[in-house]
């Protein structure tokens, strides 16, 4: 018997056993279950694709097509831009990171102020995956 979560008890033979009764089907498109695989699979992918990426095909329907195309054209050649400010920027003064080159820009006090500004929005960031979860949920 293997300890699970919350104490229970499994009969590991029993659960492969169980496993292997239920067809590729009804494992990819059955009733999701509390802590199965394919809900820590989804919840992982959306973790690492993030909110902007799900939201994308909203966006777009919202813009229609011509619109959001050139808005996302905008959105990222700004981002490139950015970047590449950012890369000559850390060249020039010879800084390994973001941070590093930011806190020689702004000084210290400059440098305080925007890791509160990343922190606020990766706080953001993290209350709106908790949002899109919640109301996700099967129940």
């Amino acid at each position: 018997l293997a300890q699970g979560f919350h104490g229970r008890r499994y009969d590991l033979p029993l659960l492969l056993m169980e496993f292997r009764k239920r067809t590729l089907f009804d494992r990819l498109c059955g009733p999701m279950q509390d802590g199965s695989m394919r809900g820590c699979i989804i919840s992982l992918l959306f973790s690492a694709l993030g909110a902007g990426i799900l939201s994308l095909p909203w966006a777009l329907a919202r813009l229609g097509l011509l619109v959001g195309m050139c808005t996302l054209l905008a959105s990222a050649t700004f981002s490139y831009a950015t970047m590449e400010m950012l890369v000559v920027c850390g060249l020039q003064r010879k800084k390994e990171g973001y941070a590093e080159t930011m806190s020689d820009i702004l000084g210290t006090s400059g440098g305080a102020i925007l890791n509160l500004v990343v922190t606020i929005d990766c706080a953001g960031a993290v209350c709106v995956f908790y949002k899109y979860m919640a109301g996700s949920v099967q129940r």
